[in-house]
């Protein structure tokens, strides 16, 4: 049996119309490589034929597809469902409404045989419905040279290649730092990057687009109204990472610092803009406002916060005005 160099986890939930794309990106044409590919498909408690269409590729593909079939848990559940069983040398995540790009997923497992840094980041695209797509890369590294974490300095707008669908981590640091994600709740792919990062030790780039990340489908979690909806979670995984970022903070270099920040400012930014919009005497909220006004590093985010032109969250702190009119500007 081939040794396994990539696992990647696909959480699906109710994903029947769209998950053939995604799966069928991972059937790349070298039947060796192919070998070397785990695919987990965790069903997260779905009420269609998701559960079937993925038995139907595990049974196609054996060896190459495992099913698990579980309660919905939300997408960190099936992560750590995954995590328990996965073999591969690296391990990575594919949301079901995505998908890779095949040709560059042929290229990308015999780059990480030959690999053995923590994390490898590679650059992807946000797709849109009328053919358009938003690159997300890195020009100021070289491509292809082992990096010390704590020696990255990405410049302004370069952050999309520390997001979960520009990285892949060795499994061994997932499961040497105990890696769980909160179950439960939606935004929890930061989480996949944000405790990684702290522990990982090196790094390497290449300027390969193997992710391509779907923005259209009616009821992506990332949608206005879903964030609104579920504003509770987003402020879940952004008080997780506050309070261990307060933790760690005096013992990371500044470049490590930088790029946690950037990470919690992905959570931390909607958090901000749904609860005082909608909810700004939240106790939880408030909670990690105290929290946030206690680490000067992210204060100086929060105060920098921009909505309409206006420092919205600067506004509340110093004048105690809830930026409601804001919605009719």
């Amino acid at each position: 049996m081939n040794q396994k160099i990539l696992t990647i986890v696909v959480p699906v939930y109710n994903m029947e119309d769209c998950l053939n794309r995604c799966l069928d990106s991972l059937l790349i044409s070298s039947q060796e490589l192919m070998q070397m590919l785990e695919v987990i498909v965790v069903n997260d408690g779905s009420t269609d034929g998701t559960s079937a269409l993925a038995h139907s590729y595990e049974a196609r593909f054996p060896g190459v597809f495992f099913v698990i079939d579980k309660e919905n848990g939300n997408s960190g559940s099936c992560i750590n469902a995954a995590l328990e069983v996965a073999t591969g040398k690296y391990f990575r995540q594919l949301d079901a409404d995505d998908w890779l790009d095949t040709k560059v997923l042929e290229q990308f497992i015999p780059l990480l045989m030959e690999r053995e840094e923590d994390c490898v980041s590679t650059p992807h695209k946000n797709v849109y419905d009328d053919g358009g797509f938003t690159l997300y890369d890195a020009h100021s590294v070289v491509f292809g040279r082992q990096y010390l974490v704590d020696d990255v300095h990405l410049q302004s707008g370069e952050g999309g290649v520390l997001t979960m669908h520009s990285l892949t981590f060795r499994l061994d640091l997932l499961r040497r730092i105990g890696h769980r994600q909160q179950e439960n709740i939606q935004y929890t792919d930061i989480e996949q990057c944000y405790f990684p990062l702290t522990a990982a030790r090196d790094i390497v780039f290449y300027n390969i687009c193997l992710y391509q990340y779907y923005h259209g489908r009616e009821g992506q979690a990332v949608s206005p109204g879903n964030v609104r909806r579920n504003r509770s979670h987003m402020l879940r995984v952004t008080q997780r990472l506050a309070d261990d970022y307060a933790a760690r903070q005096t013992t990371l270099s500044a470049n490590r610092r930088r790029i946690l920040k950037r990470l919690i400012l992905l959570t931390m930014y909607p958090a901000y803009v749904y609860y005082l919009l909608y909810d700004a005497n939240e106790p939880d909220f408030l909670k990690l406002d105290r929290q946030v006004t206690s680490l000067p590093d992210l204060n100086n985010m929060a105060e920098g916060f921009q909505l309409k032109g206006m420092p919205f969250a600067k506004l509340w702190h110093d004048h105690g005005l809830v930026p409601q009119f804001l919605l009719y500007v």
